[in-house]
Protein backbone atom coordinates (compact mmCIF):
# COMPACT_ATOMS: atom_id res chain seq x y z
CA UNK A 1 0.00 0.00 0.00
CA UNK A 2 1.51 3.33 -1.07
CA UNK A 3 1.73 5.76 1.84
CA UNK A 4 3.31 8.75 0.10
CA UNK A 5 1.66 10.83 -2.59
CA UNK A 6 2.40 9.94 -6.18
CA UNK A 7 4.77 12.48 -7.74
CA UNK A 8 3.51 13.64 -11.14
CA UNK A 9 5.88 15.58 -13.39
CA UNK A 10 4.40 17.70 -16.21
CA UNK A 11 6.84 18.62 -18.98
CA UNK A 12 5.87 22.02 -20.30
CA UNK A 13 6.92 25.18 -22.09
CA UNK A 14 4.51 27.18 -19.86
CA UNK A 15 1.85 28.12 -22.42
CA UNK A 16 0.92 24.52 -23.17
CA UNK A 17 0.69 23.55 -19.50
CA UNK A 18 -2.61 25.36 -19.28
CA UNK A 19 -6.11 24.18 -20.24
CA UNK A 20 -6.72 20.46 -20.67
CA UNK A 21 -3.13 19.26 -20.19
CA UNK A 22 -3.12 20.55 -16.62
CA UNK A 23 -6.80 19.73 -16.17
CA UNK A 24 -6.19 16.06 -17.02
CA UNK A 25 -3.13 16.00 -14.77
CA UNK A 26 -5.17 17.40 -11.88
CA UNK A 27 -7.88 14.79 -12.49
CA UNK A 28 -5.28 12.02 -12.37
CA UNK A 29 -3.77 13.48 -9.20
CA UNK A 30 -7.20 13.61 -7.56
CA UNK A 31 -7.87 9.95 -8.32
CA UNK A 32 -4.50 8.50 -7.31
CA UNK A 33 -3.70 11.01 -4.52
CA UNK A 34 -0.83 12.76 -6.27
CA UNK A 35 1.12 15.99 -6.19
CA UNK A 36 2.14 17.87 -9.33
CA UNK A 37 5.35 19.51 -10.46
CA UNK A 38 5.37 21.65 -13.61
CA UNK A 39 8.76 21.65 -15.30
CA UNK A 40 9.29 24.35 -17.90
CA UNK A 41 12.38 24.07 -20.10
CA UNK A 42 13.58 26.27 -22.95
CA UNK A 43 16.63 26.00 -25.13
CA UNK A 44 18.64 29.25 -24.91
CA UNK A 45 18.78 29.30 -28.71
CA UNK A 46 14.98 29.62 -28.68
CA UNK A 47 15.21 32.57 -26.29
CA UNK A 48 18.11 34.64 -27.56
CA UNK A 49 17.53 36.81 -30.61
CA UNK A 50 20.34 39.28 -30.02
CA UNK A 51 23.91 38.75 -31.24
CA UNK A 52 25.42 41.07 -28.65
CA UNK A 53 26.49 39.01 -25.62
CA UNK A 54 25.33 41.54 -23.03
CA UNK A 55 21.96 41.97 -24.74
CA UNK A 56 21.63 38.21 -25.02
CA UNK A 57 22.22 37.72 -21.29
CA UNK A 58 19.65 40.41 -20.47
CA UNK A 59 17.15 38.71 -22.75
CA UNK A 60 17.76 35.32 -21.11
CA UNK A 61 17.35 36.82 -17.62
CA UNK A 62 14.16 38.59 -18.66
CA UNK A 63 12.71 35.44 -20.21
CA UNK A 64 13.64 33.38 -17.16
CA UNK A 65 12.00 35.81 -14.73
CA UNK A 66 8.86 36.26 -16.83
CA UNK A 67 8.30 32.53 -17.52
CA UNK A 68 9.23 31.38 -14.03
CA UNK A 69 6.78 33.84 -12.47
CA UNK A 70 4.05 32.84 -14.94
CA UNK A 71 4.47 29.16 -14.03
CA UNK A 72 4.38 29.97 -10.33
CA UNK A 73 1.15 31.94 -10.71
CA UNK A 74 -0.39 29.13 -12.75
CA UNK A 75 0.61 26.52 -10.17
CA UNK A 76 -0.65 28.59 -7.24
CA UNK A 77 -3.98 29.40 -8.88
CA UNK A 78 -4.70 25.80 -9.89
CA UNK A 79 -3.55 24.46 -6.52
CA UNK A 80 -5.93 26.75 -4.63
CA UNK A 81 -8.81 26.08 -7.02
CA UNK A 82 -8.59 22.27 -7.09
CA UNK A 83 -7.00 21.49 -3.74
CA UNK A 84 -4.03 19.66 -5.25
CA UNK A 85 -0.41 20.36 -4.30
CA UNK A 86 1.13 21.95 -7.43
CA UNK A 87 4.63 23.42 -7.65
CA UNK A 88 6.69 24.63 -10.58
CA UNK A 89 10.21 25.21 -11.74
CA UNK A 90 11.70 26.69 -14.90
CA UNK A 91 15.13 26.31 -16.46
CA UNK A 92 16.88 27.53 -19.58
CA UNK A 93 19.33 25.02 -21.00
CA UNK A 94 19.73 22.03 -23.27
CA UNK A 95 16.26 20.51 -23.10
CA UNK A 96 17.03 16.79 -23.02
CA UNK A 97 19.87 17.27 -20.54
CA UNK A 98 17.76 19.41 -18.21
CA UNK A 99 14.85 16.95 -18.34
CA UNK A 100 17.14 13.96 -17.68
CA UNK A 101 18.73 15.70 -14.70
CA UNK A 102 15.39 16.69 -13.24
CA UNK A 103 13.94 13.18 -13.63
CA UNK A 104 16.93 11.74 -11.76
CA UNK A 105 16.64 14.31 -8.97
CA UNK A 106 12.86 14.43 -8.60
CA UNK A 107 12.19 10.70 -9.15
CA UNK A 108 8.62 11.12 -10.45
CA UNK A 109 6.11 8.27 -10.35
CA UNK A 110 4.32 9.55 -13.48
CA UNK A 111 5.36 11.89 -16.31
CA UNK A 112 2.84 13.90 -18.34
CA UNK A 113 3.50 14.99 -21.93
CA UNK A 114 1.27 16.60 -24.50
CA UNK A 115 0.33 14.52 -27.54
CA UNK A 116 2.19 15.53 -30.63
CA UNK A 117 0.47 17.16 -33.55
CA UNK A 118 3.30 18.63 -35.51
CA UNK A 119 5.27 19.35 -32.35
CA UNK A 120 4.98 18.19 -28.74
CA UNK A 121 4.78 21.07 -26.28
CA UNK A 122 6.66 23.20 -28.85
CA UNK A 123 9.62 22.22 -26.73
CA UNK A 124 11.72 19.71 -28.63
CA UNK A 125 9.75 19.21 -31.83
CA UNK A 126 8.42 15.71 -32.31
CA UNK A 127 11.04 14.03 -30.13
CA UNK A 128 9.85 14.67 -26.58
CA UNK A 129 7.61 11.62 -26.22
CA UNK A 130 10.25 9.38 -27.79
CA UNK A 131 12.84 10.82 -25.44
CA UNK A 132 10.66 10.19 -22.38
CA UNK A 133 9.88 6.64 -23.56
CA UNK A 134 13.59 5.93 -23.86
CA UNK A 135 14.65 7.46 -20.55
CA UNK A 136 11.71 6.95 -18.16
CA UNK A 137 10.53 3.52 -17.08
CA UNK A 138 7.44 4.63 -15.14
CA UNK A 139 3.89 5.35 -16.32
CA UNK A 140 3.42 8.18 -18.83
CA UNK A 141 0.22 10.17 -19.30
CA UNK A 142 -0.13 11.45 -22.87
CA UNK A 143 -2.74 14.19 -23.14
CA UNK A 144 -3.81 16.90 -25.57
CA UNK A 145 -5.97 20.01 -25.82
CA UNK A 146 -9.08 18.24 -27.13
CA UNK A 147 -10.01 15.47 -24.68
CA UNK A 148 -10.48 15.48 -20.91
CA UNK A 149 -11.43 13.15 -18.09
CA UNK A 150 -12.87 14.48 -14.85
CA UNK A 151 -11.94 13.43 -11.34
CA UNK A 152 -15.44 14.20 -10.06
CA UNK A 153 -17.21 12.06 -12.67
CA UNK A 154 -17.07 8.35 -13.37
CA UNK A 155 -14.14 7.42 -15.59
CA UNK A 156 -14.79 5.66 -18.90
CA UNK A 157 -11.62 3.55 -18.86
CA UNK A 158 -10.40 1.45 -21.75
CA UNK A 159 -7.49 -1.00 -21.64
CA UNK A 160 -5.37 -1.84 -24.68
CA UNK A 161 -3.47 -5.13 -24.81
CA UNK A 162 -3.93 -6.14 -21.19
CA UNK A 163 -2.61 -4.95 -17.83
CA UNK A 164 1.08 -4.68 -17.18
CA UNK A 165 2.26 -6.69 -14.16
CA UNK A 166 4.76 -4.08 -12.93
CA UNK A 167 4.52 -1.14 -10.53
CA UNK A 168 2.03 0.65 -12.78
CA UNK A 169 -0.61 -1.85 -11.65
CA UNK A 170 -0.89 0.03 -8.34
CA UNK A 171 -1.83 3.21 -10.21
CA UNK A 172 -4.24 1.23 -12.37
CA UNK A 173 -5.81 -0.11 -9.18
CA UNK A 174 -6.23 3.45 -7.87
CA UNK A 175 -8.22 4.32 -11.01
CA UNK A 176 -10.63 1.36 -10.87
CA UNK A 177 -12.88 2.72 -8.05
CA UNK A 178 -13.50 5.81 -10.21
CA UNK A 179 -14.30 3.79 -13.34
CA UNK A 180 -17.62 3.12 -15.02
CA UNK A 181 -18.32 -0.60 -15.18
CA UNK A 182 -17.76 -2.64 -17.16
CA UNK A 183 -14.19 -1.80 -18.13
CA UNK A 184 -13.67 -2.08 -21.89
CA UNK A 185 -10.71 -4.27 -22.87
CA UNK A 186 -9.28 -3.82 -26.38
CA UNK A 187 -6.80 -6.20 -27.95
CA UNK A 188 -5.05 -6.08 -31.31
CA UNK A 189 -3.66 -9.46 -32.31
CA UNK A 190 -1.95 -11.21 -35.16
CA UNK A 191 -4.58 -13.74 -36.23
CA UNK A 192 -1.82 -16.11 -37.35
CA UNK A 193 -0.74 -16.44 -33.73
CA UNK A 194 -3.62 -18.27 -32.08
CA UNK A 195 -2.04 -18.02 -28.61
CA UNK A 196 -2.56 -14.23 -28.52
CA UNK A 197 -6.30 -14.67 -28.50
CA UNK A 198 -6.43 -17.15 -25.61
CA UNK A 199 -5.48 -14.81 -22.77
CA UNK A 200 -8.48 -13.65 -20.75
CA UNK A 201 -8.92 -10.45 -18.78
CA UNK A 202 -8.36 -10.56 -15.01
CA UNK A 203 -10.76 -7.63 -14.50
CA UNK A 204 -14.17 -8.75 -13.27
CA UNK A 205 -17.06 -8.24 -15.73
CA UNK A 206 -14.80 -6.64 -18.33
CA UNK A 207 -16.06 -6.47 -21.92
CA UNK A 208 -13.49 -7.48 -24.52
CA UNK A 209 -13.05 -6.32 -28.11
CA UNK A 210 -10.50 -8.06 -30.33
CA UNK A 211 -9.11 -6.56 -33.55
CA UNK A 212 -6.92 -8.16 -36.17
CA UNK A 213 -3.56 -6.51 -36.80
CA UNK A 214 -3.72 -4.74 -40.17
CA UNK A 215 -3.44 -1.30 -41.78
CA UNK A 216 -6.86 -0.30 -40.40
CA UNK A 217 -6.24 -1.39 -36.79
CA UNK A 218 -5.69 2.09 -35.36
CA UNK A 219 -8.64 3.58 -37.23
CA UNK A 220 -10.96 0.75 -36.14
CA UNK A 221 -9.81 1.05 -32.55
CA UNK A 222 -10.31 4.83 -32.64
CA UNK A 223 -13.90 4.34 -33.81
CA UNK A 224 -14.65 1.89 -31.00
CA UNK A 225 -13.10 4.18 -28.38
CA UNK A 226 -15.36 7.00 -29.55
CA UNK A 227 -18.42 4.74 -29.77
CA UNK A 228 -17.89 3.55 -26.18
CA UNK A 229 -17.17 7.03 -24.84
CA UNK A 230 -13.68 6.11 -23.58
CA UNK A 231 -12.03 9.17 -22.02
CA UNK A 232 -8.86 7.49 -20.74
CA UNK A 233 -7.05 4.61 -22.42
CA UNK A 234 -4.59 2.50 -20.44
CA UNK A 235 -2.02 1.10 -22.86
CA UNK A 236 0.29 -1.76 -21.91
CA UNK A 237 3.51 -0.71 -23.60
CA UNK A 238 5.19 -3.95 -22.56
CA UNK A 239 3.83 -5.44 -25.78
CA UNK A 240 5.60 -2.86 -27.95
CA UNK A 241 9.25 -3.71 -28.33
CA UNK A 242 11.75 -3.50 -31.18
CA UNK A 243 9.78 -4.04 -34.41
CA UNK A 244 6.48 -3.04 -32.77
CA UNK A 245 7.85 0.35 -31.66
CA UNK A 246 6.37 2.04 -34.75
CA UNK A 247 2.95 0.68 -33.79
CA UNK A 248 3.24 2.26 -30.35
CA UNK A 249 4.14 5.63 -31.86
CA UNK A 250 1.18 5.31 -34.22
CA UNK A 251 -1.25 4.70 -31.35
CA UNK A 252 0.18 7.60 -29.35
CA UNK A 253 -0.10 10.10 -32.20
CA UNK A 254 -3.38 8.97 -33.79
CA UNK A 255 -5.69 7.94 -30.93
CA UNK A 256 -7.36 11.19 -29.85
CA UNK A 257 -7.94 10.26 -26.23
CA UNK A 258 -5.78 10.76 -23.11
CA UNK A 259 -3.54 7.71 -22.72
CA UNK A 260 -1.86 6.26 -19.65
CA UNK A 261 1.13 4.22 -20.84
CA UNK A 262 2.14 1.50 -18.42
CA UNK A 263 5.50 1.29 -16.71
CA UNK A 264 8.13 -0.46 -18.78
CA UNK A 265 11.93 -0.75 -18.77
CA UNK A 266 13.26 2.00 -21.05
CA UNK A 267 13.32 1.01 -24.72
Amino acid sequence: MKTNKYKILVLSNNNNATSTTLENTISLAKMIDGEIMLLGVKDPLKVVKETNQLSAMREINHQFTFTNNSLKRLAKSASEKFGVNINSTFVIGRVNDEISTYIKDYQPDVIVVKRRKQKILNLVGDTLTDFVLKTFSGPILVTDEESTFKHDKSLALGVLNGIDKTSSRSIFGELLPHTNKPVKMFKIIDSKNSEEGTKQSDIEDAVEFVFDQNDSSVKNLSNYLEKNGINLLYLNRGNFKSKKRKNLNSYISKLKVPMLLSAQPAI
